[in-house]
């Protein structure tokens, strides 16, 4: 029901004016998403987050843009300094005629669900205005999903490549290459941090798993100690000399 629809997530908090500002600003640039920018929150500490954009109201309504701006920022890059965007629902409004339900999936079927569904909406989004405020608070919960060991880690990160590759192989390879690659660095970050919330043998026994992708393997080569994004600089590494403990020990400290 109603001409927009937003997403928030109960364990959050809003600013008075979150709907209010949100609204205002679809209406009156015709957008079909609109997004703001949040605090982190945990105990006592409320920290802002700024977005990849300029201060004030930021408006992108040709497809290039859209696609460099706003979608290619939401998915690692295998470089550093390169612009983060979240991919968090509860930061947007959108034109409920641009929902339908076929579009989500299960958090328990895929890692990064919000993700996946900024994936399969992006053809859709003609014209999108961001107000770089915080107008979302975000809680963060020791105890979530994020938090926990995931026994199906391998096939969520494997559902969010296909969903993910599928858009990107829509556009030339100059334009997203980086994403590609650094998406993998990810993936493969992903599944061996999760995996270090288990015992060393089964630890090792995930990263001789990815030893043998070629394709996962192909972005590790690729990658250079001297330009990855610091979260991945051990990883790579590691991956590099094909030696699971030193990882593990780094992993284990960090989950």
């Amino acid at each position: 029901q109603g001409a927009y629809i937003s997403f928030i997530d109960s364990d959050d908090s809003l600013q008075p004016e979150y709907l209010e500002v949100l609204y205002s600003i679809i209406k009156r640039y015709d957008a079909d998403v609109s997004m703001c920018s949040y605090n982190t929150v945990f105990g006592n500490s409320q920290t802002p987050v700024s977005l990849c954009f300029p201060q004030g109201t930021t408006i992108l309504n040709d497809s290039e843009e859209i696609l460099k701006d706003y979608f290619l920022p939401q998915i690692d890059s295998i470089r550093k300094g390169s612009n983060v965007l979240p991919a968090f629902m509860w930061l947007r409004l959108f034109r409920r005629d641009i929902i339908s339900t076929d579009l989500f999936i299960s958090e328990r079927k895929v890692y990064k669900e919000d993700l996946v569904l900024t994936a399969r909406l992006l053809f859709s989004i003609k014209k999108l205005v961001v107000i770089n405020t915080p107008l979302y608070n975000y809680f963060i919960n020791p105890g979530s999903l994020t938090m926990k060991y995931r026994e199906n880690a391998w096939s969520m990160m494997k559902s969010l490549t296909l969903e993910l590759f599928k858009v990107l192989d829509k556009f030339p390879e100059k334009l997203v290459h980086e994403r590609r690659l650094g998406h993998l660095l990810f993936a493969v970050h992903f599944v061996l941090k999760n995996a270090s919330r288990q015992n060393y043998s089964l630890y090792k026994k995930q990263f001789q798993d990815i030893l043998k992708s070629e394709l996962l393997m192909q972005a590790i080569h690729k990658a250079s100690l001297f330009t990855v994004p610091r979260g991945f600089f051990v990883m790579v590494w590691s991956m590099k000399i094909r030696c699971p403990f030193l990882l593990y020990k780094y992993n284990k400290k960090r989950v």
